[in-house]
């Protein structure tokens, strides 16, 4: 799940009651995987919770890493669509892109989707 959080900080004042916004911290997973995201001034920030029955700490380290590749791609190719849009980090295409297969007429998210498929058979 992917939930973006940018509603305001609040206090809100009744009477003899006042009710302010607080921060909590979440020890126990409600979903296999969340992906949270908030506004904190002019940035965005983000945490991760999962399931640790299902999830290793480097599997989501992988896939926040490939997270922010996409949006790093997304942000540099504001009009291409999400499916051409890259999200292997060099060390995993091994500085590989689609200018050294001219003849081969893949876009780099074909060709990166092509490189985990063999990465998976070779595992």
């Amino acid at each position: 799940m992917v939930t973006v959080q940018n509603a305001p900080r609040y206090v809100l004042n009744l009477l003899d009651l006042t009710l302010t916004s607080e921060e909590t911290s979440n020890q126990k997973a409600k979903f296999d995987l969340l992906f949270l995201f908030y506004e904190d001034g002019a940035q965005i920030k983000g945490s991760v919770t999962y399931n640790s029955d299902l999830f290793d700490e480097a599997t989501i380290n992988l896939m926040a890493g490939r997270f922010m590749n996409l949006l790093k791609s997304a942000v540099g190719n504001m009009q291409q669509p999400v499916s051409s849009l890259g999200m292997l980090g060099e060390e995993e295409i091994g500085g590989v892109t689609v200018a050294d297969f001219p003849e081969i007429g893949l876009d780099q998210q074909d060709l990166e989707n092509l490189i985990l498929e063999l990465s998976e058979e070779t595992t």
